[in-house]
């Protein structure tokens, strides 16, 4: 990956806050009579309301934000593994165990889901 995931995903993240503040700002109706559609508009009605979007944004940023890459310390000696600061694996959430090399390697399954979500693959490019 060229690209850290993070980083592409808040890409996508920006790029649909836009589409949703053009459309606000769009003048779409004259005393019932529907006017003229900006490409950014006609876009954004493809896709979602601009209530729903901000919302869907401002909460996939959240997600974004904690789901960070750290280097896990308990392997640094032996090779540099990036872990997510937030995911643990199944096992270690069922025995309420602590943090350790048990790790999820970054970036995690729930940042992958989010960046799917958002139409950005994982491995690849961001859709636009």
């Amino acid at each position: 990956m060229s690209e850290d995931l993070s980083t592409r995903v808040l890409a996508r993240i920006d790029h649909l806050e836009a589409l949703a503040r053009a459309a606000e700002e769009e003048d779409v109706a004259d005393s019932g009579m529907i006017r003229n559609f900006t490409s950014a508009y006609t876009e954004h009605i493809d896709t979602w309301d601009p209530a729903a979007v901000h919302t869907l944004t401002r909460n996939a940023r959240r997600i974004v934000d904690a789901h960070t890459a750290q280097v896990d310390m308990a392997l640094a000696v032996f090779q540099r593994r990036e872990v997510c600061a937030v995911c643990r694996t199944p096992e270690q959430w069922r025995e309420g165990q602590d943090w350790g090399s048990r790790r999820v390697t970054y970036p995690c399954p729930t940042l992958t889901d989010v960046a799917r979500m958002l139409g950005v693959d994982p491995e690849g490019a961001s859709a636009a």
